[in-house]
């Protein structure tokens, strides 16, 4: 009798990836206020973000406040992404007053200010056969004007810009990668897709597009600001609010998104740097607008110096717009735009939209806001 010996296949490595994320608490002797956590793919070796950011809620005591919503799965990794210089990143930012350990004010209004920063290379995840527990230190900026750059420092091990947040801080979460096909992930793990898992993009396209794939999505990153005194003896402490508005110069509802994980909403707050002419954000926000209704539409961002004082109120000093789509019909081009920050009344600035003469609006030259626009458009194949 023959005997026949089949040769063992050796399975095909998956060419697209996927991360998965679940956060579980931040421990610390330090809370007490809510707080932001924001979590995105980064590459130190360009400076730059992969994906959009994965946004959860946490409450005083460090917990999430919707369990539901504490996860999410990063997908379209490609190969190229899964080396030691590509890091997940968390950005924390608490909610409350100026100052940590400043007593109440009066008015009990809420600042979105910078907490700490956890950092872990993707390359540590690779050896891991299934998902594993991990415990990220959580580090602060030596000077808060650096907040944008916090990760940055902490890749490149600058030891003298950054520190432990507290010798008992921790953001205890839980990691795995995931490969292959999304359809075939949700058969065989069938127990991640049950329980509220969102869906957290790469930015740009994907390594493989599938037929009849197809995806139109904005993204603003506020990047940095140039404000005057304004008579002030100290600098401003400012806050972006962001809102978009359709062609008849309604608010666009819901349109607004901190993230994925969460609901968009009708405006966006930015976090506040203390005494800060020059802050710099470096804050992504995502407009999923419908294509259709991107002409005649603009973004709004309105500029508020936010007092120290009893009242705690943020005073109106100025704003910026930018069209969605350009006079010939394209629109707006990827890149970094300066905006010009005007201190009219809104007042004035809605009779223009009115009249569609926005441009007559007189403009503070000594005062430039930048920020990035990036624009994903797939066709359908």
């Amino acid at each position: 009798m023959e005997h026949r010996h089949r040769k063992k296949e050796t399975p095909v490595p998956a060419s697209t990836h996927h991360l998965f994320v679940q956060v579980k608490s931040l421990m610390s002797s330090n809370l007490g206020e809510e707080l932001d956590v924001f979590f995105y793919i980064y590459d130190g070796r360009e400076s730059r973000p992969l994906s959009e950011r994965f946004f959860v809620r946490l409450n005083k005591n460090g917990l999430p406040k919707c369990p539901e919503r504490q996860c999410t799965l990063f997908v379209d990794l490609g190969s190229s992404d899964l080396r030691k210089d590509v890091y997940i990143v968390a950005h924390i930012i608490r909610i409350g007053r100026m100052g940590a350990g400043e007593k109440k004010n009066q008015s009990m209004v809420q600042y979105r200010r910078p907490f700490g920063c956890a950092v872990v290379s993707i390359a540590d995840l690779l050896t891991a056969d299934s998902k594993d527990d991990h415990q990220l230190k959580v580090y602060a900026c030596n000077t808060e004007s650096e907040w944008s750059q916090i990760h940055d420092n902490i890749i490149r091990k600058i030891n003298s810009r950054y520190n432990l947040s507290g010798s008992n801080t921790g953001l205890s979460v839980s990691l795995q990668l995931l490969h292959g096909d999304m359809e075939a992930l949700r058969r065989e793990y069938m127990v991640l897709f049950t329980r509220g898992v969102s869906v957290t993009k790469k930015l740009g396209f994907s390594d493989i597009i599938m037929p009849g794939e197809m995806r139109n999505d904005l993204y603003i990153t506020l990047e940095r600001g140039e404000f005057e005194k304004g008579g002030k003896s100290v600098a401003r402490n400012v806050e972006i609010t962001v809102y978009a508005f359709d062609i008849d110069g309604q608010i666009l509802k819901g349109q607004v998104a901190a993230g994925s994980g969460e609901c968009g909403g009708d405006e966006y707050h930015s976090f506040v740097l203390y005494h800060n002419n020059t802050p710099r954000w470096s804050e992504q926000v995502k407009l999923p607008i419908p294509v259709d209704m991107f002409r005649g539409s603009h973004v709004r961002f309105e500029f508020r110096h936010c007092s120290t004082k009893d009242k705690g109120e943020k005073k109106l000093f100025g704003f910026s717009f930018v069209p969605l789509m350009q006079e010939d019909g394209r629109t707006l081009p990827d890149g970094t735009h300066e905006l010009i920050v005007h201190k009219e009344n809104l007042r004035v600035y809605h009779q223009g939209l009115a009249c569609r003469q926005t441009h007559t609006l007189t403009e503070t030259r000594a005062v430039v806001v930048a920020c990035s626009i990036s624009v994903t458009t797939e066709i359908t194949l």
